[in-house]
């Protein structure tokens, strides 16, 4: 889903279809706002590669949250990580692959939601919510509330890219 998009379907639910009461810069920063928080225990699933060299450390993404797994030529080698780095006993050579997770870059106008589009809606309900308590509209803030925590459980406990005994696979 767009930016576009979302901005329209925060605009509807809040029976707003231009902008009086919330700008859109305002509903921008409530959606980016909603798409981290969706993403506070469970980010965005990515699979980082690299080759190295004889390499004993290797520096993580800035945004990198979790790992599940860490391989170089498909053997598990034995490592630590700390301050944002893999920290290798013995030096590794080869192809080194991390699956992970990582926090949603900042949406702006050219970057769309990173959450799949069945869940890009508890983003919309975050931006309703913080919308309603703008407007002091507490009773009406509180259902968006609450469906924003629903979807934030559903998307916490959906399927994940996870190593099985035999093969990565989407459990």
């Amino acid at each position: 889903m767009t930016l576009a998009d979302a901005i329209a379907r925060v605009r509807y639910l809040l029976d707003e279809p231009t902008a009086k009461m919330w700008s859109d810069a305002e509903i921008t920063a409530w959606l980016d706002e909603g798409q981290k928080a969706m993403c506070e225990k469970r980010g965005i699933e990515e699979i980082w590669t690299e080759e190295l060299t004889a390499a004993t450390t290797v520096t993580l993404p800035t945004d990198f949250m979790s790992i599940y797994k860490v391989d170089v030529e498909e053997v598990t080698p034995d490592f630590l990580t700390f301050d944002n780095a893999l920290r290798f006993t013995e030096a590794q050579t080869g192809t080194l692959t991390v699956l992970g997770t990582r926090a949603p870059d900042t949406l702006t106008t050219s970057q769309d939601f990173q959450l799949p589009n069945s869940f890009v809606d508890g983003a919309i309900y975050y931006a309703c919510w913080a919308a309603n308590q703008k407007d002091e509209n507490y009773a009406e803030g509180g259902y968006y509330q609450g469906l924003f925590r629903d979807k934030r459980v559903a998307w916490e406990n959906s399927r994940k890219y996870t190593p099985v005994r035999f093969a990565a696979k989407w459990l």
